[in-house]
């Protein structure tokens, strides 16, 4: 059995002190729900707790001036409304949150999530490096989700070989931001697609958040230690 993507819901996005996501198609109980928020403003919008029924699987949080952290959480669903959570914000962040949740199936039902990596690209470079994890199992996805304060000009990402691209939503009403997720199956001994480097066609100023999350299978489809690699991806049309 190998975890496989399925489907992600429509993305959030707002100016208050509570975030909203979108339910995935087709969500029926026991999937693996995993809901990625992303805050900027002139300080930290932890949520004080995870919503009702939820589990924090990491934090990235950006010290910079542009405060863009990503919190990404995870739950089994079971059918009801907690399937759909709303995340109380410790204030309400100056330049709002945006939201996206995505399905996943084939994971382990009691402990789905087997390791995280986090880094901030900071400063100006035209790459940016997805964060190096491990994973314990055969069969398990890696997920790398990215948040940046965005200028006015859109956003076109190009994920490197071997990853697919879930969402490169770029928001330019009420402020500017930018929320991306990627994945990459892990098999037997290596990380499909090998490494590669990739970059933006101008230089990318300011923090980018990433956020590598490994998802894994049941127990029992073998014990090789398969290394994620670092990888870059591309931005395009940022100034």
């Amino acid at each position: 059995m190998a975890v496989t993507y399925q489907s992600v819901g429509a993305e959030s996005y707002g100016t208050t002190d509570t975030a909203t996501t979108a339910a995935p198609s087709g969500v029926a109980a026991g999937d693996l729900l995993l809901c990625q928020l992303y805050t900027r403003g002139t300080t930290h919008y932890t949520p004080a707790s995870p919503p009702t029924g939820w589990t924090l699987v990491a934090s990235q949080l950006d010290s910079a001036t542009n405060y863009g952290d990503i919190y990404v959480y995870w739950r089994i669903a079971d059918g009801s409304g907690d399937d759909t959570p709303s995340i109380t914000l410790s204030a309400t962040p100056t330049s709002g949150w945006h939201t996206r949740m995505i399905r996943l199936t084939g994971h382990d039902s009691t402990t789905p999530i087997d390791a995280t990596a986090g880094a901030n690209r900071a400063g100006s470079s035209d790459t940016a490096e997805i964060p190096t994890a491990t994973a314990a199992r055969n069969g398990s996805l890696a997920i790398c989700f990215g948040g940046k304060l965005a200028s006015s000009t859109d956003l076109d990402q190009t994920w490197p070989s071997g990853w697919t691209e879930i969402y490169d939503d770029f928001r330019t009403t009420d402020y500017r931001s930018l929320l991306a997720a990627g994945y990459d199956d892990i098999d037997a001994g290596a990380m499909s697609g090998g490494q590669d480097t990739a970059g933006w066609d101008s230089s990318l100023s300011g923090t980018v958040a990433m956020l590598t999350v490994i998802v894994q299978p049941p127990a029992g489809g073998g014990g090789s230690v398969i290394p994620v690699f670092r990888h870059h991806f591309t931005e395009q049309g940022i100034g």
